[in-house]
C-alpha cells in the first residue's frame, strides 16, 4: 500500500468516527433533554456485563484474519460459528444472572433491562466477521456509510421511544435498533452466508493470535467500566448519572482518536512487514495525536460548565466537577491505544495481555485506597492509573522497539 492508500484510509475512517461519535454526541445532547440522570445510570449499572460479553464473542480473533494474507470462506465461517456459539452461551449466563444483579442494586428494572439489551449479542456475533471481510478489503467508505446511517437510524428510534415516556428502554431500544440495522447493510454489501463446515486448523490460528488480546480486552473492559458500577452501589443513581455522561462527552473525543487507529490503522498496518517503517509510522502518529489530544483536553477543562450545560442542559451542570476529571484522563488513554495497536500489529500480543494485569491490578489498588472517600475520589483512582498504565505502555512498546521484537 501506497502513502496515498493510508491517507484514504485515514480519510475515511475519520468520516466514518467523527460521523458515528457524532450521532453518538446528538443522541447524548437530545436524550440528555427528554431522559432523566437516574435513567442514564441504570443503563450505566449493566453495561460492564454487555461490554465484557460482547468482547468474548469477538475474541480478538477477527484481528488475525486481518493480518493473515489470504484467507477463504471457511476461515469466515469459522470466526462466525464460533462467535454464534458464545454469543448464545452468554445469553444464557446473562439470563439467569439478570435477578441477581436487579437484587444486588435494589432495582427490579434491572432484570429486564439485562435480558433485552443482552439480545444484541445475537447481532453482534454475526456482525463480527461482516466487518471483518470489510476491513479486510479496506472499504472504509462503505464502513462509514454503514455506521453513520445505523446510528442515525437509532437516535430517530430512541427519540421517538423517549417522546412517548419509554424512558431508561429508549436507551435499550437505541442499542438495539443500531445493531440490527448495521448488520442489515452489511449483509447487504457483503452477501456473506457462512458454510456448515468448522475448521480446526483455521480455529487455531485465529485463537492463538487472539487468545491474548482477549484475555487483555477482557481485563481492560473491567477497568473501563467497573468505576461505574461501585459508583452505583456507594453513590445515587443520579450521580451515576452524572458521572454515565460525562464519560459519553469525553469518550467522543477519546474514540474520535482511538477509533481510527483501531479500524483503520492496525488494518493497514497489519498488512505490511517492514519493521522500521511500521514504527517510523507508529512514532510519528504517536506525536501528532497526543499533541492534538492535549489542546483538546485544554478546551474542555476551561470550558467545562458552558460545555456541560451546552451539550447536557442546565439540570446537568452539577456535572462538571466529574466531566473535568475525566478529562484528565483522556490524555492517557489515548496514548495507551497507540501502543497497543503497534504491539498488535508487530504481534506482541503476549505483552498487551500481562500490562492490563499490571493495570487491573493497579486499578484494584486504587479503588481499595479511595472506597472509604466517596464517589469523586473513585473517579479520581480511575484517572491516576490511567498515567501509571501509559507510562508503562510507552516503556513497554520502547522497549520492543529497541529489540526489534517482530512476529509476523
Amino acid at each position: 500500500m501506497t502513502s496515498k492508500s493510508l491517507k484514504s484510509v485515514i480519510f475515511w475512517n475519520a468520516i466514518s468516527q467523527f460521523g458515528t461519535s457524532g450521532v453518538s454526541f446528538l443522541s447524548t445532547i437530545i436524550l440528555a433533554r427528554l431522559l432523566s440522570p437516574s435513567d442514564f445510570g441504570l443503563l450505566g449499572l449493566i453495561s460492564i456485563f454487555i461490554a465484557i460479553s460482547q468482547m468474548m464473542i469477538d475474541a480478538q480473533m477477527g484481528g488475525a484474519l486481518l493480518r493473515k494474507k489470504d484467507v477463504d470462506k471457511i476461515d469466515y465461517s469459522t470466526l462466525f460459528w464460533f462467535n454464534l456459539a458464545i454469543s448464545i452461551v452468554l445469553y444464557l449466563v446473562l439470563f439467569f444472572v439478570a435477578p441477581v444483579v436487579a437484587d444486588f442494586y435494589s432495582e427490579p428494572i434491572l432484570k429486564g433491562l439485562i435480558r433485552v439489551l443482552a439480545l444484541t449479542f445475537f447481532i453482534f456475533a454475526c456482525r463480527v466477521t461482516q466487518r471483518v471481510m470489510i476491513f479486510r478489503e479496506c472499504k472504509f467508505h462503505i464502513m462509514a456509510l454503514i455506521n453513520i446511517s445505523s446510528g442515525l437510524l437509532a437516535l430517530i428510534s430512541a427519540i421517538w421511544f423517549a417522546n412517548r415516556g419509554y424512558g431508561v428502554w429508549s436507551l435499550v431500544l437505541m442499542q438495539l435498533v443500531n445493531g440490527f440495522a448495521a448488520l442489515i447493510m452489511m449483509f447487504i454489501y457483503n452477501r456473506f452466508i457462512p458454510l456448515l463446515k468448522f475448521s480446526r486448523e483455521s480455529f487455531q490460528y485465529q485463537f492463538h493470535f487472539g487468545i491474548n488480546i482477549l484475555g487483555a480486552e477482557f481485563l481492560k473492559s473491567i477497568v473501563n467500566n467497573i468505576g461505574t458500577n461501585i459508583i452505583g452501589k456507594i453513590s445515587s443513581l443520579q450521580f451515576t448519572g452524572y458521572y454515565t455522561q460525562s464519560s459519553k462527552i469525553t469518550d467522543f473525543v477519546n474514540g474520535c482518536y482511538t477509533g481510527i487507529l483501531d479500524q483503520s490503522i492496525f488494518p493497514y498496518m497489519s498488512r505490511l512487514s517492514d519493521f522500521d517503517k511500521i514504527t517510523g509510522l507508529y512514532k510519528k502518529l504517536f506525536l501528532l495525536i497526543i499533541i492534538g489530544t492535549s489542546c483538546a483536553v485544554v478546551v474542555l477543562y476551561c470550558f467545562a460548565y458552558q460545555i456541560v450545560e451546552l451539550i447536557l442542559g442546565v439540570e446537568w451542570v452539577s456535572a462538571t466537577p466529574v466531566f473535568r476529571v475525566l478529562c484528565i484522563g483522556i490524555i492517557p488513554m489515548t496514548a495507551q491505544t497507540i501502543c497497543r495497536n503497534l504491539l498488535k500489529t508487530l504481534g506482541i500480543t503476549s505483552q498487551i495481555f500481562k500490562i492490563e494485569i499490571w493495570k487491573t491490578l493497579c486499578l484494584g489498588i486504587g479503588f481499595a485506597c479511595c472506597f472509604s472517600f466517596g464517589a469523586t475520589a473513585i473517579i479520581w483512582s480511575i484517572v491516576l492509573v490511567q498515567y501509571i498504565s501509559a507510562i508503562i505502555w510507552i516503556g513497554i512498546s520502547i522497549q520492543m522497539i529497541k529489540k526489534r521484537v517482530y512476529k509476523p
